[in-house]
């Protein structure tokens, strides 16, 4: 399914065989779009987490299911 990413104000057209899940991560080395998935693996280590924001119109595509992607925080916990 085509859709319509979002990552950091740029947008980008992938083709995902499965749906990305909401609020879930997005493996980089799973992504078909070879500039987006170079950006992903060098700028956001490999991982990236998904937001859906609804739908976007594109004259040469339709209706695009949008998702917007943002780069994992990894949080460090002190003696756990």
């Amino acid at each position: 399914m085509l859709f319509l990413v979002v990552c950091e104000g740029r947008e980008y057209y992938n083709l995902f065989e499965e749906i990305p899940c909401p609020n879930g991560i997005l493996d980089g080395r799973d992504i078909l779009n070879e500039e987006l998935k170079k950006r992903v693996l060098q700028e956001f280590h490999g991982l990236a987490g998904v937001k859906f924001c609804g739908a976007a119109w594109r004259p040469a595509y339709g209706e695009l299911p949008q998702i917007e992607i943002y780069p994992l925080r990894q949080l460090a916990f002190a003696g756990v």
